[in-house]
């Protein structure tokens, strides 16, 4: 089963002046990979535009782990460190539910960490995911479908991604989404048991395994 891999981190300026050249051996050095599928990168479209991320589809985890145990894959790393604002690289990976590509190839990709309070798991969230399939809607902008999944990092964490129009698309269709009569009250309840924080990306693609 093909898992997705989320790298971030808030470019410095040198970064962001140059993201091709700068951003280049990377791109280079994972795709020669056994079981590289695809690679995507952008920057956020909001909240923090100076966020930078490389999203990498593999064919499998024991694949992806292979070239992270792969001897020169730390000097790579270490390239890509004085890029770095803060000093800090994030990390997720997932195996969504379904397929990705629709979200990925979006002109904007929204990207929800949701959070699992207390004893809740993925399976009580099943309406409320649901619930955001339906609202991904192409007549208000949305480009269905969704797909979510646990991050491996965090049981706890969940990720579900969707692809739209424009953030502003998104923003709309979220707003007026407790207002909706039918769906009021798995709104209120799922969000109850759950922390949610979004970002909306501007991804292209890098590479893709023909």
């Amino acid at each position: 089963m093909s898992i997705v891999e989320f790298v971030w981190w808030s470019g410095s300026d040198e970064f962001l002046a140059d993201l091709n050249g700068s951003f280049k051996p990377m791109i280079d050095y994972v795709s020669s990979a056994d079981g590289c599928l695809r690679i995507l990168s952008g920057l956020e479209a909001e909240p923090d535009e100076r966020n930078f991320w490389m999203v990498v589809v593999w064919e499998s985890h024991e694949l992806h782990q292979a070239m992270m145990a792969r001897p020169d894959y730390p000097t790579m790393v270490g390239r890509l460190k004085p890029f770095f604002r803060d000093g800090i690289l994030k990390m997720n990976h997932v195996k969504f539910n379904r397929d990705t590509d629709t979200a990925f190839k979006a002109p904007v990709t929204a990207i929800a960490f949701i959070t699992l309070k207390g004893n809740t798991t993925l399976k009580d969230l099943d309406k409320l995911l649901n619930f955001t399939q339906q609202l991904c809607d192409p007549e208000k902008g949305g480009h269905p479908p969704t797909a979510w999944g646990n991050t491996e990092e965090d049981e706890k964490q969940v990720l579900v991604i969707s692809g739209w129009d424009s953030v502003e698309a998104r923003q709309a269709v979220m707003a007026n989404a407790a207002n909706i009569a039918k769906f009021r009250e798995t709104v209120l309840e799922g969000y109850k048991a759950v922390d949610v924080k979004s970002v909306h990306l501007k991804l292209r693609e890098n590479f893709v395994r023909t």
